[in-house]
């Protein structure tokens, strides 16, 4: 190919793929042919034959680790016996075969390519669930036309459908994908690795001539078409934002009890779980229409949900900790009250519960930190507290219990 002519190609190029016979880089455009500038093989742009295979095959390195499941596969390849894992060059790419472990035994196979260039796609099989999903418009799922495939594969991605579609274009590239799903239930393509991950036929899938077909598989797979351009990452704000709930909600909870302590916060988090729960229930509607419309949407819609129990009741909770206190206007009042009984963490041996109580009928739980097991029963305590602005006393300042030892002050 003349210089001039790989520059018109580069200049029209409209996607890159990996030469079938060395793996370089090469610049494709819409017609039906490309060359590899690398090794001169001319070759489909979008393959579409069947049967494939490895024309050269190179021990790249071996973990080796006492076990014997790929021995078979190593003997036929002539490497060193009792690998954990086998790197190859397949056709000048990188792909590694690993046991899956599992309590120290081998359970499975997993996969991995290294190439370059893809967007970020899962690939699994189709289920009823996703099946129904699409129906009911909950999710979408792009597709490619071929009908067999679509039936097949579920494809999850944030990718524009564009990227997608062009990885898929190559009918030997969706066979290949729909063979290695047969085995494995998710195939992961990143930019620079793909990962086949869940292979856990054994002792069926350690032989050699499995291996070999699910490594011609992955090796076109590698080689697929992908984009000039991969799209960043970005993962939808609606969802990022429902995930964020339930440690906001726990993490506020905390820090309203440490800044606003209630003397007795089963009241104010009655009333707050039950509003949670309310409220919670009341926007499943909204995470539903929040999260629908893409590929991963039922997903996102579960976990979108699950956060929303788990995290609305606690910072509902939180925000009435915080009016009680960041409202009220009360007067401190000192009140003096007696160790009724104390409890000690057995893993924790510096941390001590400490019940008090007076005749006037407050009774309050404190937490010390009393290594040396000072506090006794009938040892004074000292609280002080403001009435509160939804009428739960909070704790002002940390309170004081008087031991044998001196005084010990309580958070």
């Amino acid at each position: 190919m003349s210089a001039y002519r790989s520059q018109v190609q580069a200049s029209r190029a409209t996607h890159t793929l990996l030469c079938r016979a060395c793996g370089e880089i090469v610049l494709a455009s819409d017609d039906p042919d490309v060359s590899c500038r690398a090794c001169g093989l001319a070759q489909p742009a979008l393959r579409d034959d069947e049967a494939w295979s490895i024309a050269a095959t190179d021990l790249v390195s071996q973990r080796i680790a006492g076990y014997h499941e790929l021995d078979a596969f190593s003997a036929s390849i002539g490497a060193p016996l009792s690998a954990a894992q086998i790197t190859l060059r397949c056709d000048g790419l990188e792909l590694s075969v690993s046991l899956a472990l599992d309590s120290g035994g081998a359970v499975g196979l997993d996969l991995t390519a290294m190439t370059s260039g893809f967007p970020a796609i899962l690939l699994r099989r189709e289920t009823d669930t996703d099946v129904d999903a699409k129906e009911l418009g909950a999710s979408r799922e792009v597709q490619t036309g071929d009908e067999a495939f679509d039936r097949a594969v579920y494809i999850e991605s944030e990718a524009p459908d564009a990227d997608i579609l062009r990885v898929l274009s190559a009918p030997a590239v969706r066979r290949a994908i729909v063979r290695l799903l047969r085995d494995t239930p998710t195939i992961t393509l990143e930019s620079a690795l793909i990962t086949l991950s869940g292979n856990r036929g054994a002792p069926q899938c350690f032989v050699p001539d499995r291996i070999n077909e699910l490594l011609a598989a992955l090796r076109v797979l590698a080689g697929a078409p992908r984009p000039l351009v991969v799209a960043p990452k970005k993962a939808p704000i609606a969802n990022l934002l429902s995930l964020a709930v339930a440690p906001l909600g726990i993490v506020t909870l905390v820090w309203s009890y440490r800044r606003f302590p209630a003397l007795n916060a089963e009241t104010l988090g009655g009333l707050g779980a039950i509003a949670g729960i309310i409220v919670a229930m009341a926007v499943q509607p909204l995470i539903t229409r929040l999260l629908r419309g893409r590929a991963s949407s039922h997903r996102n819609m579960l976990q979108g949900r699950v956060a929303s129990v788990i995290g609305i009741p606690p910072l509902l909770v939180a925000c009435l900790l915080l009016l009680n206190g960041a409202l009220d206007r009360s007067p401190e009042v000192e009140h003096h009250l007696i160790t009724l009984s104390i409890a000690y963490d057995d893993e924790d041996h510096d941390h001590t519960t400490i019940r008090a109580g007076n005749d006037d009928g407050l009774t309050v739980k404190l937490w010390a930190e009393d290594s040396a097991r000072e506090v006794k029963e009938g040892d004074a305590v000292t609280v002080w507290s403001r009435g509160g602005a939804l009428g739960t006393p909070w704790r002002t300042r940390p309170s004081v219990v008087a031991t044998s030892g001196g005084t010990l002050l309580v958070e």
